[in-house]
């Protein structure tokens, strides 16, 4: 999770990269709610980016829409209902499209709760079983997502992004 604040009258003024991990429903948990921590993590940035005011903007990926959108839904919690809006980017745009997607939301006074996941390669229980790469793609990802490096953002491989099953990529673009 990272939040990055900007300072202006118009444009992105705030954004949280949070997870959408189906983890962070707490009907999902079961008996031993083992995200607690980490949801309170989520709804932390919620409020710490909506704080700054503006247009209250959800960004998911669209293959993981309804429940990226609901964990996202449940950390702004009930202050923030039908004044939110979604956009979904789908797992196959290209990082030329995630741009314009971009551009044409930096024109927006808004804050951004930008929701996706990085490998589901990193071990061999994981979803995806071991990939060796995932590991140092998330730890430079996890980096660029908290250093705002918009260049690194921006040049994440589509390829591997898909090979190492992240589900972000787009929205982060």
């Amino acid at each position: 999770m990272a939040v990055a604040e900007a300072r202006g009258a118009g444009g992105v003024r705030a954004v949280a990269f949070i997870p959408g991990a189906p983890l962070l429903l707490r009907e999902l948990t079961g008996a031993v709610d083992v995200a607690a921590s980490l949801r309170s993590l989520v709804a932390s940035a919620a409020r710490e980016v909506t704080s700054v005011g503006g247009e209250v903007i959800i960004v998911v990926p669209a293959d993981q829409q309804p429940v990226a959108e609901t964990v996202a839904r449940r950390a702004l919690g009930p202050d923030h209902g039908a004044d939110v809006s979604v956009v979904e980017i789908a797992p196959h745009e290209t990082r030329a499209r995630c741009a314009e997607i971009g551009r044409e939301l930096a024109e927006r006074a808004c804050v951004l709760i930008v929701v996706g996941g990085g490998s589901a390669r990193r071990s061999v229980a994981a979803p995806g079983y071991l990939d060796e790469r995932a590991q140092p793609f998330d730890a430079d990802l996890a980096a660029a997502l908290r250093d705002v490096d918009l260049e690194t953002l921006a040049n994440v491989d589509p390829a591997l992004a898909a090979e190492l099953l992240v589900d972000g990529r787009a929205p982060w673009q």
